[in-house]
């Protein structure tokens, strides 16, 4: 039997749509012909930080039969967000080229950030991000509970240079934003971990490399991750992009100062800072650039670079 995670990416689209405050909507649809999706349910919400009256709610189909598209409703959905990791459990049952059928199972949260103009917004209310890069808090596997109580603790979004599923589950359930940085410029390669990705509530945001060509429109549930982008003096921005990373010293280049997008500003740190020390660097570069509308965010970065 495949991973979850491998046999979703790969055959299986789940997305949320038409999300609101009243209801949201769960489609789960197969993308291989030799893979049908038989039925499921969904069940929560689930809370480790809160009692919960949890309920179950059936697939059903919807639209053209051939298209093997499922949906559920949700009414008054709960949400994850960082402190509040509210969960919903997806069971499915599957069957692949005519074998006999078999049953998965994945956590799944809705995950309420977006942007307007030059803010990110969470669940309704402006949201400034203050990330946090220290890759040798989470070198191995005994330090993530470590790093992820420390963001926990201190409203810092992790960001992973080499991101890790477990490290995605266990910041899923402990209420931990993410952002992730890939580095590959293939396509399908790229495509292939923001389908993985996408499916973590805790993952907010992904920091793509320039040179990287994605075909637009984004499908669900990829087009429900922000994409941000290192900013290059003089380079255009890649149409995939909605925020740009600026280092500090380049805040007043004129085509910033025209720029629609967000903007997250950085500053180098120490690499061995430790999260909490990179944490107080975020509120001190909010401090020195106060003056800059249009940040959206703050990011202390080991070494001073991302590629």
């Amino acid at each position: 039997m495949l991973l979850l995670s491998q046999f979703i990416s790969n055959v299986i689209t789940i997305y949320w749509d038409n999300v609101n405050s009243i209801q949201a909507e769960l489609f789960v649809q197969s993308d291989d012909a030799s893979v049908t999706v038989l039925g499921g349910e969904l069940s929560g919400p689930f809370c480790c930080n809160a009692h919960t009256l949890s309920s179950r709610y059936a697939l059903r189909p919807c639209g053209d039969k051939e298209q093997q598209v499922l949906k559920v409703v949700l009414p008054d959905p709960c949400f994850w967000s960082p402190g509040a990791p509210f969960l919903y459990q997806l069971e499915i049952k599957v069957c692949i080229n005519e074998e006999p059928e078999s049953s998965h199972s994945f956590p799944l949260g809705i995950r309420p950030l977006t942007i307007r103009g030059h803010d990110f917004f969470y669940a309704e209310r402006r949201y400034v991000m203050r990330i946090v890069d220290v890759p040798q808090a989470v070198q191995k596997t005994q330090d993530i509970e470590t790093a992820l109580e420390a963001c926990h603790e201190t409203g810092a979004v992790l960001l992973m240079r080499r991101p890790d599923e477990a490290i995605f589950q266990e910041a899923t359930q402990k209420g931990v934003l993410l952002a992730a940085q890939i580095e590959s410029t293939h396509p399908d390669q790229v495509q292939s971990e923001l389908n993985k990705y996408a499916l973590w509530p805790a993952v907010g945001m992904v920091v793509l490399p320039r040179e990287l060509v994605l075909e637009m429109p984004l499908r669900p549930p990829v087009s429900s991750l922000i994409r941000a982008v290192e900013y290059r003096h003089g380079e255009s921005v890649p149409p995939w992009a909605q925020v740009l990373i600026v280092k500090e010293q380049c805040l007043g280049e004129a085509s910033l100062q025209e720029e629609k997008r967000p903007q997250i500003v950085c500053c180098p740190i120490d690499s061995a800072a430790s999260i909490v020390a990179a944490r107080r660097v975020c509120d001190d570069l909010q401090q020195r650039t106060v003056a800059w509308q249009q940040i959206a965010g703050y990011l202390a970065l080991s070494k001073g670079a991302l590629y």
